[in-house]
């Protein structure tokens, strides 16, 4: 058996030397502290690479049945420098013609002078001798909501056509009602959800680029007339993010064309955001290297 033994340890590739035959020396030392600080090196650049995250981009045919309890949440900001509160109805309709009921509760109206500061909130109900004065006024009105429609393609409209035409007519009628506008924010999906997403994936994704707002801060006018009706054409793709722990967060991003061409004679002017949900949608994907 110690003959088995010592044949085994002829194999031993790091044979130990005695204390008296083994010398240090500084070649030795700057290698072994080399090699150190190579170990060291890696470690730490295997331990970034792991935990270092990138977002994988996938699209998906949505073939899921849209169900009447599946809703978009609509947001928007928008300015009317020459239009009174009062005289501006607001309606949201879908492509099955039903229409967001109680609208008007989820609308703030604040009216504002010719130099675009804040006068207050525009009255619920407000008396014809106070429309009148507004209009004397030449105030403006920049109107503020939010609320959830079916999540099919739609129409949200802003019309001259908040009074009667009586009252339109005896204070300029419709030629005198300007709807230019500025924009101020739009945006379709829950706020929280977009707020979620920028604290989430603030390292990957550029909130700023404007796909999911590219709408905010235009401004649209004609200066030749006033009988005009201002249209926007939105393509709306929804855009899911996923976290590392499979959470998802909704989002919406969009794309948008405008013009404006002349109002009918049988209608009042108008500002339109026709907006369309693409078949499709888009998968955000956390994950690590």
């Amino acid at each position: 058996s110690n003959s088995f033994g010592e044949k085994f340890k002829r194999i031993d590739f790091f044979k130990k030397l005695p204390t008296g035959v083994s010398e240090s020396t500084f070649s030795g030392a700057t290698i072994s502290l080399f090699c150190l600080v190579l170990m060291i090196l890696l470690f730490i650049s295997e331990t970034n690479t792991y935990l270092t995250t990138e977002i994988q981009s996938e699209i998906y045919i949505d073939d899921e049945q849209r169900l009447e309890n599946d809703k978009l949440s609509v947001n928007f900001d928008i300015i009317f420098p020459k239009m009174v509160c009062s005289l501006i109805d607001v309606k949201a309709t879908d492509i099955l013609g039903k229409q967001a009921l109680k609208i008007e509760g989820l609308i703030n109206k604040k009216r504002l002078s010719p130099e675009g500061a804040y006068l207050g909130h525009q009255a619920k109900d407000p008396t014809e001798e106070q429309v009148r004065e507004q209009w004397r006024s030449q105030e403006g009105c920049q109107v503020t909501g939010s609320f959830e429609v079916m999540k099919v393609p739609g129409l949200l409209m802003f019309s001259s056509g908040g009074k009667p035409i009586e009252l339109i007519n005896a204070i300029g009628g419709k030629s005198n009602m300007d709807l230019s506008h500025k924009i101020m924010s739009l945006s379709f999906g829950r706020h929280i959800e977009i707020r979620r997403v920028k604290r989430t994936f603030k390292e990957h994704v550029d909130m700023q680029d404007h796909s999911h707002t590219p709408l905010d801060n235009v401004t649209l006018s004609n200066p030749t007339s006033n009988l005009t009706t201002y249209n926007y054409y939105i393509n709306m793709v929804p855009t899911f993010y996923e976290d590392l722990s499979g959470k998802k967060f909704e989002t919406n991003q969009f794309s948008a064309n405008k013009d404006h061409a002349p109002t009918p004679f049988d209608r009042h002017n108008s500002m339109q955001l026709r907006y369309e949900i693409a078949p499709i949608f888009i998968l955000n994907k956390m994950v690590r290297h």
